[in-house]
């Protein structure tokens, strides 16, 4: 008798903030300031989680319409400051991946 073995991969659809500024190579705080602004969408699941085609959709717009978000990171950063942007990020919130 021959013993199969089954292996499965599976990729996660959805990360954590924690992950998720590790993928984009930067600190959680950016992440949280992008999705307060607007820009990254996320769910509570019971977490803030970021899917991993949000992630993608994101990566993608910042690329295309080279945006430097490194304001984000800022200590100083402030929400309001950014009125700017946040008509910009409705956009975003509203463009289909």
């Amino acid at each position: 008798m021959k013993s199969s073995e089954i292996s499965l991969s599976i990729k996660p659809r959805s990360v954590k903030v924690n992950v998720a500024a590790k993928i984009l190579d930067t600190s959680e705080r950016v992440v949280r300031n992008l999705i307060d602004c607007g820009y990254i969408r996320a769910m509570r699941f019971p977490a803030l989680t970021i899917s991993i085609k949000e992630l993608d959709r994101f990566i993608d717009y910042a690329t295309e319409n080279q945006i430097d978000f490194s304001e984000f990171g800022s200590i100083g950063f402030n929400k309001e400051k950014s009125t700017e942007r946040e008509s910009e990020s409705n956009l975003v919130q509203l463009k289909n991946y």
